[in-house]
């Protein structure tokens, strides 16, 4: 282990050295504080929805914050002299709802996505009720029991998960951030390799070292500095939600602080060790998106397979099934696990046949590094490396 620890620290000080590695490392942290961020300013920055009044009636006004609340919207009102005043207001834009002197209800616009006009349809159909009431002569017991009727019990044969908005929003982090750190350092082993490759470097490292020495200490140096970029921008993103007072649990929770890095670390294995057996085929860095395409191509089915997974209330058998899938599990599995849409027993037999084919893969891999990696010009073809 002495030349892979060699080859491994070599890695890490020439990444983290470069100006690549600090720039990228930079902007993505300052994403992460405005993700966090920008949200709450705006937020905050945001003024309440005005309700004007020429004529103060408390059933109405009661029922206007009673539904603005419920659709998460932020009243205050306002009096205003005369009809036409408020008329005036409401139609620049400047009021969102106008109670005006005969208790009807204005807004700017009819249409079905206008907030004011679904809020206000809303207060209309309850003052309806109210008046119903009156008009029938109904008593104020009869009333209450009009009210609060006893619906029978509803009973889910099937189990559904229910998930809040915290929860889908710590499952989207948390695929994101699988995407970003597998393909962008997996892109980091393939081009290394092309670049020693083409500058002859690897003809003087192979002169001490064996290929399968060179590749396992080339990606053991670049996890470790994923593991340094994940662990900043991870740190900046808490550090953005302390500044607004917010929980870091917000983000990412739950059985994802297990999951998330487990399976980040047999993907990690998995897509380096293939992507530096794609770049060993080749000389040159523009023919690196070429080979790279196949490679790439689970991993985006399994990034869009996530989000389709995250916006389903119950996932499809076809999605679980899919978490089976090497290079696709490390997107799926964490994701429906959290979700419960999967039992643990069926993550720990993705983790189980993600761990034996990453063994196998990285086996093919360095064979492929090994036939490929001298052979300098014309790309080499696979068929060739595997008769070496």
């Amino acid at each position: 282990m002495q030349n892979e620890y060699l080859v491994a620290k070599r890695e890490i000080s020439q990444r983290i050295a470069s100006k690549g590695f600090r720039v990228a490392t930079g902007l993505t942290m300052i994403a992460a504080l405005l993700y966090v961020m920008v949200p709450h300013i705006l937020a905050s920055n945001s003024h309440p929805n005005i309700i004007g009044v020429v004529k103060t009636q408390s059933v109405i006004n009661n029922s206007i914050k009673q539904i603005s609340a419920i659709a998460g919207v932020n009243v205050v009102f306002r009096n205003y002299s005369t009809d036409t005043k408020l008329d005036s207001e409401v139609k620049n834009g400047s009021v969102f709802i106008g109670v005006l002197d005969n208790g009807s209800l204005a807004v700017r616009s009819s249409t079905e996505s206008n907030q004011a006009f679904i809020i206000a349809s809303q207060v209309a159909q309850v003052l309806g009720t109210l008046n119903a009431y009156n008009r029938a002569g109904l008593s104020k017991s009869q009333r209450e029991i009009i009210s609060h009727p006893q619906d029978p019990n509803v009973l889910a044969l099937t189990h559904t998960s229910s998930r809040s908005s915290t929860q889908s929003k710590s499952q989207y982090f948390e695929l994101i951030l699988m995407y970003v750190l597998l393909s962008q350092y997996g892109a980091w082993v393939m081009l290394g390799v092309i670049e020693e490759k083409s500058t002859r470097v690897i003809e003087v490292l192979l002169s001490v070292l064996k290929p399968v020495e060179l590749l396992a200490g080339k990606i053991m140096g670049i996890g470790v500095v994923a593991l340094l970029h994940a662990t900043l921008l991870i740190a900046s993103l808490i550090a953005g939600l302390n500044i607004i007072g917010s929980s870091p649990s917000s983000l990412i929770s739950g059985s994802l602080l297990i999951t998330g890095p487990t399976f980040f670390v047999i993907g990690f294995a998995l897509y380096c060790a293939v992507f530096a057996a794609v770049g060993s085929t080749v000389s040159r860095t523009e023919d690196a998106q070429a080979v790279s395409f196949p490679v790439a191509l689970p991993m985006l089915v399994g990034y869009i397979l996530g989000f389709v997974s995250i916006a389903q209330t119950s996932p499809s058998e076809w999605i679980k099934l899919a978490a089976l899938i090497p290079g696709i599990s490390p997107f799926l599995a964490p994701v429906l696990l959290a979700q419960q849409s999967i039992s643990v027993s069926y993550f720990l037999l993705s983790v189980a046949m993600s761990i034996v084919s990453t063994f196998f893969i990285i086996q093919l891999s360095a064979k492929i590094y090994q036939a490929s990696i001298l052979k300098i010009g014309s790309r080499v073809k696979l068929r060739s490396a595997f008769a070496k």
